[in-house]
C-alpha cells in the first residue's frame, strides 16, 4: 500500500481552472464513494476549498493510482485529461504525509499560517469516514495530522496575524509607508493581490477607526464612506 496525494492548488492553478475543480459540499459524499470503485484506490479522502481541491489516497500501486486519480478528476470536472495534469501535483509517501501536515497548519494556505483549513481539513476527514472510504493508513494519517496542527496552533500561536488577504495588503501598505485613501491605489495593490475589494474594505475600516478617533463618528460604513472614504460603494 501507498500514500498518495493528487491536488490543484492556488500556488500552481489559474483561478479559471481552480474554480471549475471544486467538489460542493452537496457532492462529496457522491465523489468519495465512485473514487472508492476507482481501480488501485484503497482509501481516499477529498479535501476541497475556495483556494485547492486535493486527493489523499491510499493506492495499491502507485502508477495505477496516478492514473486512476487524475481520470477521475477529469472526468467528474469534464476538463481534458492534458488540460488537467500539466497544473496536478502528484507526492508519494512522506511527502504527501508533510504536505498534509504544512495544510493542516496553514503553511500552504494564501494567508499563512491561518486556521480555518484546519476545520476544512476536520469536515474533510470525517465526511470521508462517514463514506466509509478511510481506514488503517488514512485514519491514524489525519489524526495525527489534527493533533499537530491543534498543538502547533496552541502552543506557538502561529495563527496570531492578519486573519484575511485585505488586512494583510493593508499591513504591507502600512509598512511601504503608501497612501491607500483612494480607490484607485488600493485596487492598483490589490491586482497583484486578486483582492482589489477586499483591499478596499480593509483600507476603509482603517481609515474609518482613524476618523473616529479624531472625533468623526459615522453611524454606518455607508455614513462614513461618504465623508472620510468617499470611494467606498
Amino acid at each position: 500500500m501507498h500514500l498518495l496525494y493528487v491536488g490543484l492548488t492556488h500556488r500552481e492553478t489559474p483561478l479559471p481552472i481552480l474554480e471549475k475543480v471544486h467538489f460542493s459540499d452537496q457532492e462529496g459524499l457522491k465523489a468519495l464513494k465512485l473514487l472508492k470503485r476507482e481501480k488501485s484506490i484503497l482509501e481516499n479522502i477529498i479535501l476541497s476549498t475556495c483556494n485547492r481541491t486535493e486527493l489523499y489516497l491510499v493506492v495499491d500501486q502507485l502508477h495505477t493510482g496516478r492514473y486512476y486519480s487524475k481520470h477521475f478528476l477529469a472526468d467528474w470536472f469534464q476538463i481534458p485529461v492534458k488540460e488537467l495534469e500539466e497544473y496536478l501535483v502528484f507526492r508519494e509517501g512522506d511527502e504527501a504525509l508533510r504536505h498534509l501536515l504544512r495544510v493542516s497548519i496553514g503553511l500552504e494556505s494564501k494567508i499563512v499560517g491561518e486556521s480555518q483549513v484546519l476545520g476544512q481539513l476536520k469536515q474533510a476527514f470525517l465526511t470521508a469516514q462517514d463514506a466509509g472510504t478511510t481506514g488503517i493508513v488514512l485514519n491514524q494519517a489525519f489524526k495525527q495530522a489534527l493533533t499537530f496542527a491543534k498543538r502547533m496552533h496552541d502552543t506557538y500561536r502561529i495563527n496570531d496575524r492578519p486573519i484575511s488577504i485585505g488586512l494583510t495588503a493593508i499591513q504591507e501598505l502600512d509598512r511601504m509607508g503608501l497612501d491607500y485613501s483612494t480607490k484607485d491605489s488600493c485596487y492598483r495593490f490589490g491586482r497583484d493581490w486578486s483582492a482589489g475589494d477586499q483591499v478596499c474594505s480593509a483600507a476603509a475600516i482603517r481609515i474609518s477607526h482613524a476618523a473616529q478617533s479624531d472625533g468623526q463618528q459615522g453611524s454606518s460604513i455607508s455614513d462614513r464612506g461618504q465623508g472620510v472614504c468617499p470611494w467606498l460603494g
